[in-house]
């Protein structure tokens, strides 16, 4: 499997605005005979400011195989001064897609006014209010149930609901009004 057959693979790319002025740019450079030579995400142009409102970009490639193993390597790096990207490592090649590393355990959000509670997640928690506070309250309470793999949470009328889905990077979402799904991303999980 090289960069042509990538370039033959079906790639879905899925994007979270930040403010206004600030829309994520991706996509695939590839050569003339159809070889992927490089996926680019730019999720964010710090010049607008991001904010609270970070953006966000993911790339999901269907390949027509199972597989147990990656192995190549990427870069990953961050503009401006303030190491704005969650995963910014300062551009340093990566070749180990399996290390320890608190970049490769973060919450993603899935979609806002949307949640996942069909049957592919189960509901965990939280008991009593645990998490409801805030946000960074409900990812807390997540991390801190062993089950738990992904949030569904409300500002309005707080409300935090912690899920245990079959895939948490891909649950089905239903609509949900004034609700943001939150995943809790795994070194395992990627």
């Amino acid at each position: 499997f090289d960069g042509q057959d990538l370039g033959q693979s079906v790639l879905t790319w899925y994007a979270k605005p930040g403010p206004a002025g600030n829309t994520p740019k991706y996509g695939s450079l590839q050569h003339p005979n159809g070889t992927v030579l490089q996926l680019h995400f730019a999720p964010c142009n710090v010049t607008d400011g991001c904010g609270d409102s970070l953006p966000s970009v993911r790339m999901d490639a269907s390949v027509p195989f199972d597989f147990v193993a990656v192995r190549g390597y990427f870069l990953e790096y961050s503009l401006g001064d303030d190491n704005l990207a969650d995963d910014c490592r300062g551009g340093a090649k990566q070749s180990l897609w399996d290390e320890e590393s608190p970049t490769r355990s973060y919450f993603t959000q899935l979609g806002y006014g949307m949640s996942a509670e069909g049957l592919d997640c189960e509901r965990v928690g939280p008991r009593d209010d645990e998490g409801r506070e805030s946000l960074e309250a409900c990812k807390q309470a997540c991390r801190e149930n062993r089950l738990c793999n992904l949030i569904n949470y409300r500002d309005s009328a707080r409300m935090c609901d912690l899920r245990y889905c079959l895939n948490a990077s891909s649950p089905h979402l239903g609509s949900n009004p004034d609700v943001g799904a939150h995943a809790l991303i795994e070194s395992e999980d990627t």
